[in-house]
């Protein structure tokens, strides 16, 4: 089985449900949440190693060598790079390098007056979003952390597996030059289906015009 040799790890404070008791959830100052937080190792491709859920009050840097134990077991001795972001810093570099073999980097945050994508992080980023895509995620409901840590598991399979089973392009759609390549014209050929006729943007049209003529 393939293993991941590298990772990227991040956390999110979600809000607490009335079924969360007191001695599970708590107080995330600087994102203003009192709930839980779950805190995600995910490999590069944005696919989930490992989940651990705390409380909201729990700093990252506290979580983080309970969640890395956690990938070790998971992944193997492969993970040799671990990518995170400056929450993390502390002893959490000596500790992780000198019990678990890993070297956690962190990423830079670049000195701009606007809002860029992060190199490595952009990738966690987008599982959090889609793990809280999922409606049982939005909240923590969950009455023991290790039930929400499942949902997260649970929603991640759902994801993995609908791509998984979903059609390829060349199955799904063919599309046909009606008229010449300048046209902006074209036929969706869907198997079972009679067609239709649509126009498209002129950069889509560009990109399909190139891909026929290769």
């Amino acid at each position: 089985m393939a293993a991941p040799s590298a990772a990227v790890m991040d956390s999110q404070s979600v809000r607490a449900a009335e079924t969360v008791g007191r001695a599970t959830r708590g107080w995330d100052g600087g994102k203003k949440v009192t709930g839980r937080k779950r805190h995600i190792v995910v490999d590069t491709t944005g696919l989930l190693v490992a989940v651990l859920v705390t409380p909201a009050s729990t700093q990252d840097r506290v979580a983080a060598r309970s969640l890395l134990r956690r990938m070790r077991a998971t992944a193997g001795e492969r993970v040799r790079l671990v990518w995170v972001d400056g929450g993390y810093t502390g002893p959490l570099f000596d500790w992780a390098r000198a019990t678990l073999g890993l070297r956690v980097e962190v990423v830079q945050r670049p000195q701009l007056p606007y809002l860029t994508v992060l190199p490595r992080r952009w990738v966690v980023k987008r599982t959090l979003a889609w793990i809280t895509g999922n409606r049982r995620c939005v909240r923590d409901y969950e009455r023991l952390r290790h039930h929400h840590e499942a949902m997260v598991r649970w929603s991640m399979i759902r994801i993995t597996s609908h791509r998984l089973t979903q059609p390829s392009s060349s199955e799904t759609a063919t599309y046909i030059l009606l008229a010449n390549p300048s046209h902006s014209l074209f036929r969706a050929a869907i198997p079972g289906d009679t067609g239709n006729i649509f126009t498209l943007p002129p950069l889509m049209e560009q990109n399909m015009i190139a891909s026929f003529t290769q």
